[in-house]
């Protein structure tokens, strides 16, 4: 709703799609939830797990995605 930025500051540079994905995938194995995983992600999410698909194919069992953010 907006608060976050108040506690946390902006990136100072771009974050990639890829280092969002790595970045859930050591969320996934610091939580210890073991894989294949069932993702859904919604516009921006859908993206990342996107990217998480293509980078860790062996780890995803399905995904689904609600109006996924694409780049063209």
């Amino acid at each position: 709703m907006g608060m976050t930025l108040l506690s946390n500051p902006l990136p100072t540079r771009p974050v990639l799609y890829a280092q969002q994905a790595v970045d859930l995938k050591a969320l996934l194995m610091t939580l210890k939830i073991r894989g294949p995983y069932h993702l859904a992600g919604l516009s921006y999410g859908g993206g990342i797990i996107s990217a998480f698909a293509k980078q860790f194919p062996q780890d995803v069992a399905n995904m689904i995605l609600f109006a996924p953010y694409t780049e063209f």
